[in-house]
């Protein structure tokens, strides 16, 4: 192995240590960053506001960088972003449950969710800078997922050990800051990418028309449909399944845990050729499910449904994602990346905020709803697909007819 093959297997190996970590701590305290509020006095329909809020804000914000800083590097973004996180972390740890004012408490839980999102957005441009490909845009995700449900698991282990007026969710933080001044460490030792100004297009992303049916229609009704369910998914074990915490946590996390086994088994061995065949195992499973607890209310079949949600919701990314995201060029990566997620965070906070409305309405409602919104991501999906294969056709005839 040459010189710089070594380093770029370093390069490699550090983004995915830092991913790991960083996903630790994500996973520590997005699963009970709701109950964190709700135990500082928060209603769910006010805290999903403020959840979907920072959500939003994020996304304006990302699209700004990628408009107005042209040719900014993501490793100057994760370092920033990565910083602030670490001190809004710190604050909110400091002023738990303390007399001060809620909108004080507010602004700092919205420093937080905008900067620790804007890392996240920004780890793939960095490494698709080393490396780019299906596989490693999937491993990437895959390390994400499963260090995520380490986290869930520390935060089970705290959750069983303390149980004092919601002392154990504050725990939760502080361990989950640790984890963030860790990443933040690693963060400084990244390479710094050269990127030409030069090189970068905006219009050749928003010309590409399957790329823009991913994002504005598949990205969006996908996030939409998913956050529905999901957005305050240890509130709906609680709440509406009628799970302790206790439960709820050990529910999740082996949900979880199967799911990143049966991503990593995906990935590697069980993935169809035929990605209609893949799309349908990933999506079609989980509307029949939706459908069957919008029609029954059952407990029971809401918990299969989300169980086989999050079983099937890590696998697949290399063909369902992937070969859309690796369209843009690595030159464009990072403002396509702020694109499509800007698009999915504005998803993401309609879900949760629908997910805060519906919730007072019953299960069979809240399914009943997502269920709709999955009719259009289907059908978008299918499409892409269609569009995908007969662009990897037109490409092979026009370098047979070039030769």
């Amino acid at each position: 192995m040459d010189a710089k093959a070594k380093k770029t297997r370093k390069q490699i190996w550090l983004i995915f240590t830092f991913v790991a970590i960083y996903s630790l701590s994500l996973g520590l305290w997005e699963n009970y960053k709701s109950v964190w509020l709700e135990a500082n006095g928060y209603s769910i329909s006010n805290l999903s506001l403020i959840i979907s809020g920072g959500i939003l804000l994020t996304a304006l914000i990302s699209l700004g960088i990628s408009f107005f800083f042209k040719g900014i590097s993501p490793r100057n973004i994760i370092i920033v972003c990565i910083c602030i996180k670490l001190l809004s972390m710190i604050s909110l740890v400091c002023f738990f449950q303390k007399n001060i004012s809620q909108v004080f408490v507010f602004v700092i839980f919205m420093i937080d969710t905008i900067s620790g999102q804007l890392v996240v957005f920004s780890i793939y441009p960095l490494l698709s800078q080393t490396a780019k490909s299906n596989k490693i845009y999937s491993k990437r995700k895959l390390i994400e997922y499963l260090m995520q449900d380490v986290g869930l698991a520390v935060a089970m282990i705290v959750l069983s050990l303390l149980v004092k007026d919601f002392l154990e969710y504050n725990v939760i933080l502080i361990i989950s800051t640790i984890c963030v001044f860790a990443s933040c460490i690693i963060s400084f030792f990244f390479k710094q990418p050269k990127i030409e100004k030069s090189q970068i297009s905006f219009s050749r992303i928003f010309r590409d028309k399957i790329l823009n049916i991913y994002v504005l229609i598949f990205c969006l009704f996908t996030n939409i449909s998913y956050y529905l369910i999901f957005g305050m998914q240890a509130l709906l074990l609680k709440n509406l399944a009628g799970l302790s915490m206790a439960q709820v946590s050990i529910f999740l996390l082996v949900a979880s845990l199967c799911g990143d086994i049966f991503g990593y088994l995906a990935l590697w061995k069980l993935t169809p050729k035929n990605p209609y065949i893949t799309f349908t195992l990933k999506f079609v499973i989980r509307f029949f499910l939706y459908f069957l607890v919008a029609c029954t209310g059952n407990s029971i079949m809401l918990l299969i449904a989300v169980f086989v949600s999050l079983l099937v919701s890590r696998a697949y990314e290399n063909v369902i994602d992937a070969p859309y995201v690796n369209r843009a060029r690595k030159q464009e990566q990072f403002i396509f990346t702020n694109y499509s997620n800007a698009i999915g965070s504005l998803g993401k906070a309609i879900g949760i905020v629908l997910s805060g409305l519906l919730f007072p309405m019953g299960m069979q409602i809240l399914f009943g709803v997502g269920v709709a919104f999955m009719v259009i991501q289907l059908v978008s999906g299918y499409y892409l697909i269609v569009l995908h294969r007969k662009d990897k056709v037109n490409a092979i005839i026009y370098s047979i007819l070039d030769d």
